[in-house]
């Protein structure tokens, strides 16, 4: 059966009565667990294949399928710089792993200073992997982590009252560079206005580096419940609250 979207045709015999058919238009959406992202590829849905491969997240992350038998769909994603088309935030909140396949200083999802947040991490299972994001814009977040896992990225450049670089709420955040992110609360009390990061219970933050983050009014990373560990602080800037402000929770 080739991918794609199928009408499900269903007969009912009454006794006694017609026989009368129901078609229920795209009741079944076969994709494929396997997509792929290049600046080379046809753009031809559903992008299975390198050859096929779309230039655009938004579409891989939306065509691809979770096995049914357990694991994750997988999007790869080849080297190059990927900008983002609109304002929208890139939503992973299936079983996928985005995956930048050369790594992150080879892989660039550019926001093309469209604002708002740039990535939403929002299922359990999920992974992002191997990829920069940067430019979300002036008034903007890079990542919010609800749920998941980010390992192996840069996220950079982000600046909003609240939590310019990451803001997590669970999930785990492994071997990635926060850089160049700030808050800009200018004394309102906004709450989560840390330049960097910003941890609550039942997160954790492990083997990353945090460079070059400021905020007007607290610090560049705040933890608040979660668990930051072997990370290191480089040259962050001016923070009322110091560099890493300890709420409750552990710093390791």
């Amino acid at each position: 059966v080739s991918f794609g979207n199928y009408a499900v045709s269903l007969t009912l015999d009454c006794t006694g009565g017609a026989v009368k058919p129901y078609v229920v238009d795209n009741a079944v959406s076969i994709k494929p667990t396997v997509v792929y992202v290049s600046k080379t590829g046809s753009k031809t849905a559903p992008y299975d294949t390198p050859e096929k491969a779309t230039d655009d997240l938004f579409a891989a992350v939306e065509a691809v399928a979770v096995p049914v038998d357990g694991g994750l769909g997988v999007v790869h994603v080849a080297t190059g710089t990927y900008y983002r088309a609109k304002s929208a935030e890139l939503l992973v909140a299936r079983a996928i792993c985005l995956v930048g396949d050369e790594g992150a200083g080879k892989t660039i999802f550019d926001g093309n200073k469209k604002g708002g947040q740039l990535l939403h991490v929002s299922h359990d299972d999920a992974i992002v992997e191997g990829i920069t994001f940067d430019n979300a814009g002036s008034y903007s977040r890079v990542v919010w982590l609800e749920k998941g896992t980010i390992r192996n990225c840069v996220l950079a450049n982000g600046n909003l009252n609240q939590t310019g670089g990451v803001l997590m709420y669970k999930g785990l955040l492994e071997d990635c560079v926060i850089r160049g992110c700030g808050s800009t609360d200018a004394g309102n009390n906004v709450e989560y206005a840390n330049g960097g990061f910003y941890l609550r219970s039942g997160c954790t933050m492990r083997g990353c580096v945090v460079s070059n983050c400021t905020a007007d009014c607290e610090s560049a990373g705040a933890i608040d419940g979660g668990t930051v560990s072997n990370c290191t602080f480089v040259a962050n800037g001016t923070c009322s609250r110091g560099t890493v402000e300890l709420l409750s929770g552990t710093l390791a």
